[in-house]
């Protein structure tokens, strides 16, 4: 080989080398899935991937804990969610109730009426307290309230007690 082209040669191995090595530093990524030999090595002994894994912990525990409280937040409100139907369930069965004792009272106060045995200032009386009756109702069934729903049923029973009085004469 002529002198020239064997320097030519070597200069470009040269070249070549610095340039390999070169990238390596360069192209260090902190992913030693995809670092070279010579990346990974210096960024094990700097403690970068033992940093990157810690700081990748952190993130999980962060994730994990945010998916504990959205489960507990979960079962809280289908706890509530359940709580609310028994409610609702308890309201309606309520206020069924009070309808068909309304009904009732309305067609004892009718029959009495009609029987003329009742005078009118009683059976005025008693239509007052079916139109309160009637009027707590809708409030009980607008607000839901237990405080509505016990003065209803107190109501309910005061009407009851008139109209079983003026039967009973």
């Amino acid at each position: 080989m002529k002198p020239m082209t064997r320097t030519v040669l070597l200069l470009a191995t040269a070249v070549a080398m610095q340039a390999s090595l070169s990238g390596c530093v360069t192209s260090c990524t902190g992913d030693p899935r995809t670092d070279s030999l010579g990346c990974a090595a210096s960024n094990l002994s700097n403690g970068r991937y033992e940093r990157d894994t810690a700081r990748l912990a952190m993130r999980a525990e962060a994730s994990q804990a945010r998916a504990a409280a959205a489960q507990q937040e979960g079962a809280a409100l289908r706890r509530q969610s359940t709580a609310l139907s028994a409610e609702r369930g308890r309201l309606s069965a309520a206020l069924a109730g009070a309808d068909r004792e309304l009904a009732a009272a309305r067609a004892q106060i009718s029959a009495l009426q009609a029987e003329g045995r009742a005078s009118a200032g009683e059976l005025a009386r008693a239509q007052a307290q079916l139109q309160s009756v009637q009027q707590r109702r809708a409030q009980a069934a607008q607000s839901g309230s237990d405080a509505e729903i016990v003065a209803l049923e107190r109501d309910v029973a005061r009407l009851q007690g008139i109209v079983a009085t003026l039967a009973s004469r």
